[in-house]
């Protein structure tokens, strides 16, 4: 288990005060050790062992393409409206959930 001894819980308070958040003494005791948690957990996961070799899957990052109208607005509308339950004035007519 992480034991750092770097975060206590007048940090807690500090992240607290700076992101504008009212937090309990039990609060901030309860969000240190879920803290400690995670930071245990990191670091035995930045000691797995990697392969050798790293594997890609490909040469193409971020591949982007032309932001084109592949088809003709409207082209669809006749079949969407044809499987929709219910139509009024040309939209869709849906359920109000509010």
């Amino acid at each position: 288990m992480y034991n750092g001894g770097a975060m206590e819980l007048s940090d807690i308070k500090a992240f607290a005060r700076t992101a504008r958040i009212e937090v309990s003494d039990e609060e901030a005791s309860q969000l240190l050790q879920d803290l400690v948690a995670t930071v245990s957990y990191i670091e035995q996961v930045a000691k797995a062992p990697l392969p050798e070799e790293v594997v890609t899957v490909g040469d193409r990052y971020n591949a982007t393409r032309e932001d084109t109208v592949t088809n003709p607005s409207g082209a669809c509308t006749d079949a969407l409206f044809a499987q929709a339950p219910a139509v009024q004035d040309g939209y869709l007519k849906v359920k109000k959930i509010l």
